[in-house]
């Protein structure tokens, strides 16, 4: 199985899209991996409550509409769905466990 974190087999993955658009491009792709990572690890951490989980949640997924919204005008619409897709993924798996377990 591919060796890594999560967001470093999707910066794998997506990042060359990104880096052509230019550097401070990547480092959005950059930032809003870190942000997915980080909701995923507060949504499987015992020391926070149920309604902060949820936020932090629904934070990055605003984040993920907000920026693959802004990179469909410059990315192919296939690379822009599937990423938006991965990473919502992410998210609702993250919030099930949350809903289920608090």
């Amino acid at each position: 199985m591919g060796g890594g974190s999560t967001a470093e087999r999707l910066l794998s993955r997506y990042g060359g899209f990104f880096e052509e658009l230019g550097s401070g491009c990547l480092a959005t792709l950059k930032q809003l991996l870190e942000q997915v990572e980080l909701a995923v690890g507060t949504a499987a951490a015992n020391d926070v409550n149920l309604l902060a989980k949820l936020y932090v949640i629904k934070s990055a997924k605003a984040c993920v509409e907000t920026v693959t919204q802004y990179f469909s005008r410059f990315l192919p619409p296939t690379v822009v769905n599937n990423l938006r897709a991965d990473l919502t993924f992410l998210l609702e798996r993250a919030e099930e466990v949350v809903v289920r377990f608090g």
